[in-house]
């Protein structure tokens, strides 16, 4: 089977507009697209895969046809024992291939994989991949640019998520994300986790993985390569990819060049929204085997991007680059361990951006008005390392040890100007260069009692230190609201929190158990129970005031809170699973307390001649209690052998039970004790209302017609998005209810022979005029809308 790596190295690098796009190139057999379907690796499988004996529809919506992905000629190596290897969740070819944390099977509902989709429908980056109708329920995005996409996880906002294996952070959180500095294309296999279940990754409350392709293994010295072309009509995208694929029986390589260009796209309404980009990524893997038991691979990715729009956020970015490494060694049979795993990392991203010229102006009616000009410099830089053990136990248990630690870096800078009443300013909106050093221990056991009964448990201990280490005497003139009352002089940081300790320690911790019983062959029911703790971040604790459009209303700045306490939260789930043959369904509910969870006060509002609230000015706070709810249902029915049919439903509900807490903040950031929460803002008050940020209740339908035969050569799809309107809302924020609407899309692919495939299709063929929740929508009625109709046509050919 191919091999696979979470999370790899990426390096971002500049080059000449090329256009060719780099794919797998790898060897096809006559018999190669027969031995799919059985040849499921368990740990990419269905979403309702479940074990080795479990039957899986090759068609599934959850594991689409591998049209574009036929099997290369893997050497066979010595397979790990039965036990071992239903336990690691490793194919038993390769027992080399995979991480730690790939070894222990999903939990349906709770730890699901995305299988691979990225070369059969239209994604871009990582994050898009989760828009796909293979995507999992409870799991929504928003959609910043055509190639950059933020996740939510159950409700959980920006910059909450953590990416496994090399470790990345959002260098500005209302800009780039850590699933966009991954081109869909190199990305094998996402697992997303619902909650406090992952040990091996945090501190965190949810968290994503991402699987990126391994080197490859042949028979004998082999050299393949592919070249991809794609084109999506609305918005004039281009898309191109170009790779070289070789190796040996103990080594391999792959090297890929992607190219991606975009200009505006237009909505239903006739719109056109500024939205262009040019995207240029370097990815290669590189692996040897030392010996039977011993592997290394080193990944490493160049990205660049210039000339990007967002037309729902304070900036664009002009340039923007990343660089990633890391190395990682893997062996078997080590002396003191069953498996061993050590990897180090190393990656960076700087960008520049501005406040756009004309086109940003017609999102933005307030930067005309003010003459408001600004720029901003970004840079975050994260390295650590991360070591790992397994030893096998009895009733085929695998208890696994580690220890890791990580260090980043982070600074962003801001130089804003404006005109009114006549007058000039200017003012600084930093986060300062701060440094933040997390080293943790942890250790989790997973063990079958019984055939039927798995469980999984797990424990997790940090010791997180942050502070600002830039130069006092560089920060200075801190503070947008000197913009507005040019008197209120602030000149360091150290001025503007009032405060000379701008250092925070943090111990958080986690814990966890989980279970899955197989009532019997068709039924089987999960359940969990977790805690964990996030500390803050360098943005919620050191922001001054930068224009970051962190909710839906956007026009936002945002000042931090060195004293925030960390989040905590306790989280159970259930669920019920169905695998009838024909009919595979599930039904999954959970329920969350957010101890001091991170939200925002509304600490004061700008108002213009014609636009009242042209401005929410926000601070970070903890509440004392938040609650998120929910419940997520999927079903598959094989209707005939050539025809499926689909349906999902996930509604995700937050509340803030102490919305009042106990003191305001002004916009001067002094706390007033005793009075509401939100008291200078101007927006309604309750004691507690929803948590800013949460989808509505939504769901898809679809059918799917494919080819019945074993090679499965074609496949037709038909899907339809409903979503609910959101009336459920922060109103102290100003957020604004949204419509529900309809979106339809049609899809298929065609491979001609194993050479030659092509993928073509329509979105939104309704051309409905609809908008996400979480898109730009300002209290005054202005909003961006998503695309009308878009039409896409794609091929590849290998060789």
């Amino acid at each position: 089977m191919r091999s696979v790596r979470r999370v790899g190295l990426l390096i971002l690098i500049s080059h000449p507009v090329a256009f060719f796009s780099i794919a797998t190139g790898q060897d096809f057999h006559e018999d190669a697209w027969a031995q799919l379907p059985v040849q499921v690796d368990a740990s990419l499988g269905s979403a309702f895969d479940g074990g080795e004996d479990e039957w899986i529809h090759p068609a599934s919506f959850y594991q689409p046809p591998p049209i574009l992905r036929p099997q290369p000629s893997i050497v066979p190596e010595t397979p790990l024992p039965p036990s071992a290897a239903s336990i690691f969740n490793q194919d038993q070819e390769d027992p080399l291939q995979g991480r730690l944390r790939l070894r222990l099977k999903p939990l349906r509902g709770i730890v699901e994989s995305l299988p691979p989709t990225g070369t059969t429908r239209p994604a871009t980056d990582a994050g898009g991949l989760l828009r796909q109708p293979a995507a999992y329920g409870g799991v929504a995005t928003q959609r910043r640019t055509p190639i950059v996409h933020d996740p939510r996880i159950r409700g959980s906002r920006v910059g909450q998520l953590a990416s496994a294996g090399s470790y990345w952070v959002p260098a500005r959180i209302d800009l780039n994300t850590p699933l966009s500095n991954f081109d869909s294309e190199i990305v094998e296999n996402l697992q997303v986790t619902k909650g406090p279940y992952d040990v091996r990754q945090g501190p965190g409350l949810n968290f994503l993985a991402v699987d990126l392709v391994d080197s490859p293994r042949f028979e004998d010295m082999e050299l393949h390569g592919s070249s991809r072309v794609a084109y999506h009509t609305n918005g004039e995208q281009w898309h191109g990819r170009q790779t070289i694929q070789g190796g040996h029986d103990n080594w391999g390589f792959q090297l890929g060049y992607t190219h991606r260009t975009g200009t505006d796209y237009r909505t239903a309404a006739g719109a056109d929204i500024p939205s262009s980009f040019n995207s240029r990524a370097w990815d290669l893997a590189l692996g040897r085997d030392l010996d039977e038991d011993r592997r290394v691979e080193v990944h490493a990715l160049r990205l660049d991007q210039t000339d990007m729009e967002f037309a729902g956020q304070a900036f664009d970015i002009s340039a923007l680059g990343t660089n990633g490494y890391e190395i990682e060694y893997t062996q078997l049979n080590a002396d003191f361990a069953d498996r061993i795993e050590a990897e180090a990392w190393y990656n960076d991203t700087r960008f520049v951006g501005d406040t756009g010229g004309a086109a940003k102006r017609r999102v933005l009616p307030a930067y005309q008005q003010l003459n408001l000009s600004g720029v901003t410099d970004v840079f975050s830089a994260s390295t650590g390392a991360r070591v790992a053990s397994a030893w096998e136990t009895d009733n085929d248990g695998v208890l696994t040890a580690g220890l890791d630690v990580k260090y980043m870096r982070q600074r962003l800078d801001e130089f804003v100007t404006y005109t009114r009443l006549g007058l000039g300013f200017s003012a600084r909106s930093p986060i300062p260069e701060t440094e933040t050093v997390d080293p943790g221990v942890f250790l989790d056991y997973a063990t079958s009692p019984s055939d039927h009964w798995r469980i999984m448990t797990g424990v997790r201990l940090d010791s997180v230190s942050t502070g600002v280490i830039d130069d006092s005497s560089r920060v200075t003139d801190v503070g947008t609201d000197r913009l507005i009352t040019p008197a209120n002089e602030r000149g360091t940081l150290q001025d503007f929190f009032r405060t000379d300790d701008l250092t925070r320690s943090f111990t958080p911790w986690a814990a966890f158990v989980a279970s899955e019983y197989e009532v019997n062959d068709v039924v089987s029911l999960t359940a969990a129970a977790g805690h964990s703790e996030r500390p803050p971040s360098p943005t919620e604790l050191y922001a001054a005031q930068p224009f970051m459009f962190l909710l839906q209303n956007g026009l936002n700045t945002v000042r931090g809170d060195p004293f925030l306490d960390p989040e905590r939260q306790t989280q159970i789930d259930a669920g019920i699973n169905v695998n009838a043959g024909r009919l595979r369904a599930s039904a999954h509910g959970f329920y969350a307390w957010m101890n001091d969870y991170i939200t925002f006060e509304n600490i004061g509002t700008v108002n213009l001649p014609g636009n009242p609230v042209a401005q929410i000015n926000l601070q970070y706070v903890n509440t004392e209690l938040a609650t998120i709810s929910g419940f997520e249902t999927r079903a598959e029915y094989d209707i005939l052998p050539s025809l499926m049919g689909l349906a999902t439903l996930s509604y995700t509900e937050g509340r803030d039970l102490t919305r009042n807490g106990g003191f305001a903040t002004d916009s001067d950031g002094i706390k007033t004790p005793g009075l509401p929460r939100g008291t200078f803002g101007g927006a309604p008050l309750t004691d507690h209302e929803a948590l800013p940020g949460i989808v509505p209740l939504e769901s898809r339908l679809g059918l799917r017609l494919h080819d019945p035969s074993v090679a499965q050569a074609w496949w037709l799809e038909f899907s339809t998005r409903l979503v609910a309107p959101q009336h459920k809302i922060a109103t102290s924020l100003f957020e604004a209810s949204t419509p529900g609407f309809v979106v339809c899309d049609v899809r298929g692919a065609y491979r001609f022979s194993d050479q030659i495939s092509v993928i073509a299709g329509v979105e939104n063929f309704t051309n409905e005029r609809f908008q996400e929740h979480l898109d730009f929508h300002t209290v005054n009625g202005l909003r961006v809308l998503q695309p009308g109709v878009n039409f896409y046509l794609g091929s590849e050919v290998r060789y």
